[in-house]
């Protein structure tokens, strides 16, 4: 429908010139209406003269002749785009309504798959804090770790088994649901940890108090403790997501993140936390802060206990975390 207008105003701008260029000429046209070349004949002058004078205005007569077929022509182009466009105009106001209706459509799609993502969101963060209630019931860390994972499989487990069932069922959005939220359950909590190359930024600014496998109370330390500045600011040493944030035990608050790959770190101490289970976590994303502290008063400093555990073990988290400059 452009082309056609564009082609209809350049027509009608070469149409405006032939107009233009005959009009000087119109009364001469007039005046050969009314006395046709041929009279010029009987004009009483001299034969040469009036031979000449045929000849001019027969000249003239064919230059208008084709200055009036060329007008014709561009007033019948004219005619014809004119009729092209109102020809052309119900198919393209269809065309429109058309992609008009399926944007729409579109529009609705994308609207609904991202409430579908949404609540399979909502619910792998609900199963993950029912998660972390059960593990709170544990008696040790690493029982807490373990009944973590055998919840997330159940979960997960249950998500498939819905999923199937609704597909026998014939009840498609069901499916489409459970699916859904068998895929937010199944999704790697964190990219995992490479090699220990010293590429983390320890959880808190603090000087190493205890390292791992130094003597304690309780045997080898199984991870590290940091003695940080009062209220200092406690973040997240890997990217993951939360599998527990709440009191345990005598760890006080604690924090577990799953990185991914089977890497868990464990982090206690913490005076406030300020993240909760099911939530996903950047590198470096604060996490908590450390209490306050008076050196005046009695009573020890607060520290950070820091452990890295690999499919439920712990191992030395040192050789991951860069030095402080």
């Amino acid at each position: 429908m452009d082309a056609l207008a564009r082609s209809r105003r350049e027509a009608e701008a070469q149409l405006a010139v032939r107009a233009a260029d005959l009009a000087p000429l119109l009364p001469m046209i007039e005046r050969l209406s009314l006395f046709p070349a041929e009279t010029l004949l009987a004009v009483p002058e001299p034969p040469e003269d009036a031979l000449r004078s045929v000849l001019v205005v027969q000249g003239i007569s064919r230059e208008l002749e084709q200055q009036a077929e060329a007008v014709r022509r561009r007033q019948a182009e004219v005619a014809s785009l004119t009729a092209a466009m109102t020809a052309e105009a119900p198919r393209l106001a269809a065309a429109e309504a058309a992609q008009a209706a399926q944007a729409a459509a579109l529009d609705r799609q994308i609207a609904a798959a991202r409430g579908t993502l949404q609540l399979a969101e909502d619910a792998a963060t609900e199963a993950a804090r029912q998660v972390a209630d059960q593990a709170a019931r544990a008696d040790t860390l690493r029982g807490a770790l373990a009944q973590i994972e055998a919840g997330q499989r159940a979960a997960l487990g249950r998500a498939r088994d819905e999923a199937a069932r609704a597909e026998r069922q014939q009840r498609m959005p069901d499916a489409a649901a459970a699916h859904a939220r068998q895929e937010a359950l199944a999704r790697p909590a964190g990219p995992g940890l490479d090699a220990p190359r010293g590429q983390l930024t320890p959880p808190v600014v603090g000087t190493v108090v205890r390292s791992y496998g130094e003597a304690s109370d309780a045997g080898p330390a199984t991870g590290i403790s940091y003695q940080a500045a009062p209220a200092a600011r406690v973040v997240s040493p890997c990217a993951g997501k939360v599998d527990f944030a709440a009191p345990f035990r005598s760890y006080g608050l604690l924090l577990i993140v799953d990185c991914g790959g089977g890497y868990h770190f464990v982090l206690a101490g913490l005076d406030r936390l300020d993240t909760q289970a099911g939530r996903q976590l950047q590198t470096g994303e604060p996490v908590g802060v450390m209490a306050g502290w008076d050196p005046r008063a009695s009573g020890d400093r607060p520290s950070l206990y820091v452990e890295l555990r690999h499919e439920g073990q712990p191992v030395d988290p040192a050789p991951w975390f860069r030095a402080r400059g």
